[in-house]
This record gives C-alpha cells, sequence and structure tokens, in this order.
C-alpha cells in the first residue's frame, strides 16, 4: 500500500482499480478519524497516546537487548563521525 499511495502523490503512473479503491478507504477511514478527533478529541488522543509509550517501550527494549548483545564494543563517541577510537579497542 506504500508504493500505492507514493505512486497517487507523485502521479507517477496510473493506479488500477484496485488501488484506487485502497486509496479510496484509507481516504474514508482518515476522514472519519478526523471527524471524531473534532467531535470527541479525547477518543483519538488516548489510543495515541497508548500507541506512542507502547512504541517508546518496544525501542527501549530493543536498546536494551541490543547492548547486553554487543556490550561498549560498538559504541561510538559524539564528535567522532563514526570513526572508532583507541577507547573502544
Amino acid at each position: 500500500m506504500t508504493s500505492t499511495v507514493g505512486a497517487a502523490m507523485a502521479g507517477t503512473r496510473v493506479l488500477a482499480p484496485v488501488e484506487g479503491d485502497l486509496l479510496l478507504g484509507g481516504a474514508a477511514v482518515l476522514a472519519g478519524a478526523t471527524a471524531l478527533a473534532l467531535y470527541a478529541p479525547r477518543a483519538i488522543a488516548w489510543p495515541l497516546a497508548a500507541l506512542a509509550g507502547w512504541s517508546a517501550i518496544a525501542l527501549l527494549g530493543s536498546y536494551v537487548r541490543g547492548r547486553r548483545a554487543h556490550g561498549r564494543a560498538g559504541r561510538v563517541h559524539p564528535g567522532s563521525l563514526g570513526a572508532r577510537s583507541s577507547v573502544d579497542e
């Protein structure tokens, strides 16, 4: 669906009827979410806050697992432009 949306926005190719139906469905969902947000902002805010919190926890978990797996060996120091220093070795 990402390539369909990109093609529709950029106008790089003619969309197939099935792709047009996907875009229409997506537009309807977004229009409904917009109307709901205007009418009852909390109905949108709470789920978005829950999604943001869940994403933050998932990213933090990935960071912790990566640190445990790699230790400090691959650490890049600020200002080093990605180069490893002698401290890392």
